[in-house]
């Protein structure tokens, strides 16, 4: 009697195939080492998570309000021996889920005003959280024009917290300019000595539909 065998191991009888005669499927002959054995498999229960997989975490949700001296003590000038959780206890909080792997280089916004708003959908509005992934002050002599992020977050110790759209960095004046996508605000540049502290926007993780 004839047979046929795949490459997944399964042998089908040709008889039947041919014929109509016997049965469809051969039974596997033990001595026959010629089928594919099938590879192990661990147990789902221990399969290990790729690194870069998506995590949940939960942050904070710090308020961008107008007015300086807003983030001293738990966006610079953060004393290391303080408990973080005792800092962002007066805030809102939210799970979200990241991209990359956990890290305190993640913040959430709270946005108020009007500066990035134009009626589009690129507006950022007031109520908006948003997600923010921080740059450190050694990586900015590399350069800060990010296509893939052109919203940014910036805290400046005398205004506070901004969040604007940034269009140029100069290297070499060490400064950035910022810009508003409300038109009746006007683009103004930043020198980089003056800035606390920075970071891309990376996404909207929540909206109030009633600005729109």
């Amino acid at each position: 009697m004839s047979r046929i065998t795949l490459a997944s191991g399964i042998t089908f009888n040709e008889d039947y195939l041919l014929r109509g005669e016997g049965m469809l499927l051969k039974d596997h002959d033990p001595e026959d080492t010629s089928a594919t054995q099938k590879p192990h498999r661990a147990p789902q229960e221990v399969e290990a998570i790729a690194s870069g997989s998506r995590v949940i975490q939960r942050l904070p949700i710090i308020p961008i309000e107008a007015q300086a001296g807003i983030g001293k003590g738990f966006l610079y000038d953060v004393d290391p021996s303080q408990d973080p959780e005792d800092i962002y206890d007066e805030f809102d909080s939210m799970e979200v889920v990241l991209e990359r792997e956990v890290s305190d280089r993640y913040k959430l916004f709270r946005v108020k005003g009007d500066s990035m708003t134009d009626g589009t959908l690129s507006s950022i509005c007031t109520g908006d959280v948003l997600l923010c992934r921080e740059v450190f002050p050694e990586d900015w002599k590399l350069g800060l024009t990010n296509n893939r992020y052109p919203n940014v977050v910036i805290v400046i110790e005398e205004e506070g917290i901004l969040i604007k759209r940034l269009i140029k960095h100069s290297k070499k004046n060490e400064t950035i300019s910022l810009h508003s996508i409300n038109p009746k605000y006007n683009d103004f540049t930043v020198d980089l000595k003056n800035v606390r502290a920075f970071y891309y926007v990376e996404r909207i993780v929540d909206r109030h539909m009633s600005q729109w």
